[in-house]
Parts: structure tokens; sequence; C-alpha cells
């Protein structure tokens, strides 16, 4: 009788059933169908819970602006009875009523006569929109909802969206490092749901900016990882949208978080394989990518920076408003006084 040799290669089980790498990040021990599975399901309860955290929008109509703040305005104020005694969630936040909503409206109905926003003729003998770039003129996702449902509605619908993305763009990073499903999860709404976030909710293009922030970071892992360039048109696509998203000031943490990173992957892979090309390539690639990006988005960035050297704030020295120190130390913690 003929022995059979159980070792032979084609009693072997093939090497797609032992591990496969998942879409999402990199070699899992679960088959293929399984790690696509639990990833869907994962971005189904993200956006689940993005839905959940804003039901009064989808249910009731309701809308994310602070309205009540108009009560501290006229007419307003005069005509209610006992507006006064109304309490204001928080005062500081009337930038929702007194801009954002405002401009988005004028923006759209710019839009929708055929238009592009470059001026808003009702502030005083007017104001530039579109280099202002606080107001998304030409944020296209914005437009998704502004240009097919009410304006407050829209920016409601919109952040949600973003929500969304933001949780979707952290989990995708997370399993590129190496998380499993429950920690890629857990990471992405501990980073959508925290304090930082929800204080700049009525500031909605400011959310909107830094939900791009974990793309960019998956964009330059996928492409050091894989050692294919091809992956930093996603990152320069984020990048060109966190320009257009309106809110510099979060672009720049997001920038300064990247390339942090960036020297600190760059770092870890020069140690393991003493090889200087370990330590350039995301230092490189980081380069590339917002390099790109802001190219992709000069039409937008150029005119902004022009109108604000010609604001009121053009000619301070940053010195005079806060001291060096303070300004470092809060680029490392920037609520650290609330």
């Amino acid at each position: 009788m003929t022995e059979i040799d159980f070792s032979s290669p084609e009693f072997q089980t093939p090497p797609s059933s032992q591990s496969q790498e998942s879409p999402l990040g990199p070699a899992d021990k679960k088959p293929r169908v399984v790690s696509w599975v639990q990833d869907m399901l994962s971005l189904i309860l993200l956006l689940a819970l993005s839905l959940l955290f804003f039901w009064r929008v989808p249910l009731l109509g309701h809308v994310l602006l602070p309205l009540d703040n108009l009560y501290t305005y006229e007419p307003w104020r005069s005509e209610i009875h006992g507006a006064s005694a109304i309490p204001l969630w928080n005062p500081a936040t009337s930038d929702g009523v007194r801009s954002v909503y405002p401009l988005a409206k004028i923006t759209t109905e710019s839009w929708q006569r055929g238009e592009i926003p470059f001026w808003n003729p009702y502030a005083l003998t007017g104001m530039p929109i579109l280099a202002a770039g606080a107001y998304q003129a030409l944020y296209p996702i914005a437009y998704l909802f502004r240009l097919n449902m009410p304006v407050a509605q829209a920016i409601s619908w919109s952040l949600i969206l973003h929500f969304f993305l933001g949780s979707v763009f952290t989990f995708m990073f997370l399993r590129e490092l190496g998380a499993k499903q429950l920690g890629a999860l857990v990471g992405a709404i501990a980073f959508v749901f925290n304090g930082q976030i929800m204080v700049w909710l009525t500031a909605p293009s400011a959310v909107e900016t830094i939900f791009w922030f974990p793309l960019i970071l998956w964009s330059i892992e996928r492409a050091v990882r894989r050692e294919n360039w091809r992956w930093l048109l996603i990152g320069i696509l984020a990048v060109a949208m966190q320009a257009l998203a309106g809110q510099f000031q979060m672009a720049y943490y997001s920038g300064t978080g990247v390339v942090l990173y960036a020297l600190y992957r760059g770092g870890v892979a020069w140690w393991e394989t003493r090889k200087f090309s370990s330590l350039i390539r995301p230092v490189f690639y980081t380069v590339v990518t917002f390099g790109m990006g802001l190219l992709l988005v000069a039409f937008q960035i150029l005119p902004t920076i022009e109108l604000m050297a010609q604001g009121a704030r053009g000619d301070v020295p940053l010195e005079s408003v806060m001291p060096t120190v303070l300004v470092l130390f809060r680029t490392l913690v920037p609520v650290f006084w609330g």
C-alpha cells in the first residue's frame, strides 16, 4: 500500500484561507470574508451612532444652530415678551446665527443663480465671502445638502455626514496600524465624540475641517507600508478638502499633527532598519501630500492670505496677543484653560 504524504503541497491549506489582509488594515488571522463582514458591521454601527447622537435632526427636524441666541439681538429681543429671562446655552456661540447661517444662505443663493459667491453686499458697503475662506463658499460636500434642502437643515445634515466620515477615517487609520475591529471602533468613537469636537459643534467648518485629519494619516501610513506613492492621492484630496472646509486654524493643527507623526514614524522605522530611506520616506510623503494638496486649492488659499493681510488682525504681532511660550503650550494642549 502506498503511504500518503499529508505534508505534500496538494494537502496544504491554501494561504488565502489562513491569513488575509483586511481591506481597511494589515494582515489579519481571520478569513478575508470574515474580516470584510466585521469591518462593514463596524462602519454600519458608526453610521448608527452618528444618527443616534443627532437624533433630533432626522426625527424632529431640529437644526444644529444656536437660535436661542437671537433673543439677545433686535428685533427679536423687543418682540418676544420675556426674552431677557430665557436662559442661553452659550452666548459665545452666536457666530452660528450671526455669520454661519446667513453667509451659508447667501453663498447657496449665489450658486443657485449660477454666480460664484465672491461678495456679500449686505454687510455695510460689502465684504468678501470667497476670499474669507471661513464660509465654505467652494466646499463641495456642503452643497450636496444646501442645493437640495433648506440651508439650516443642510448645515445640520452636513455635520452628521462629517461625523460619520470622521469616524470611518479614524477606523481606517487604526486598522491600518494593526488594531482589531473592536479597538479601531472604540478609537473612532473616542475621536469624533471628544470634548474638543463637542465645543465646536456650533462652528461646523471647524469640525468638518478636523475630520479629514485621520484620512491624511491613513493615506501616508498606507503609502509607507505598501511602498506605493499612489495612496498619497487620497491624502492630497483630503488636504484640499480641509482647505475648502473653511477653518484654517484646524487645518494648521492637523498639519502639525501629521508632521509630528511622520517624524515619529520615520524615526521608529530607522531605528528598526537602520536605513536612511526608512527615515525619509514618511517625511517625504508628508511634504508631497501637503504640497500637492495646497497647490490643488491655491484658488482658495491665495485670496484668503491676501485678505488676511488687509484685515484688522493683519499687522498684530503674535507676541502682543500671547507670549511665545504660551503659544507653544497651547499648540500642544489647546483647551488647557477650557
